[in-house]
């Protein structure tokens, strides 16, 4: 479900790190991330990791990595999925907090879900 809201009337501090839900998600707190700062979770509770590199930079890209894999930037045969590239910047990049949600903005916004493994 998408909700949207016309209320420009938030908190006044100006490089929030969470910002009101709206709609089913009204009463939480959301965490943001983008160019003023904030940030999302690297790391899920099941063990997969993103992160952002730069091997042509200024070409950016993000790999996201599986449990248990050694880090790619230290070995370059590790198991790895480059999930995003080629459209600029990466302007945040991360997880939810349940880990079945991973957003990568660049200038396109991508948003990739997965199952709840409990089947819930």
């Amino acid at each position: 479900m998408v909700a949207r809201s016309d209320d420009t009337d938030f908190e006044d501090d100006p490089y929030p790190v969470s910002a009101p839900g709206i709609g089913p998600l009204e009463g939480q707190r959301i965490a943001v991330a983008g160019l003023w700062g904030g940030g999302l979770r690297a790391f899920t509770p099941d063990g997969w990791w993103v992160t952002v590199i730069a091997p042509d930079w200024p070409e950016e890209g993000v790999v996201l990595v599986p449990p248990d894999a050694p880090d790619p930037l230290e070995d370059p045969t590790a198991s790895q999925l480059v999930v995003a590239g080629g459209y600029g910047p990466v302007r945040a990049a991360g997880f939810s907090d349940t880990g079945r949600t991973l957003v990568v903005a660049t200038t396109r916004l991508h948003v990739w879900t997965r199952p709840d493994p409990s089947g819930a």
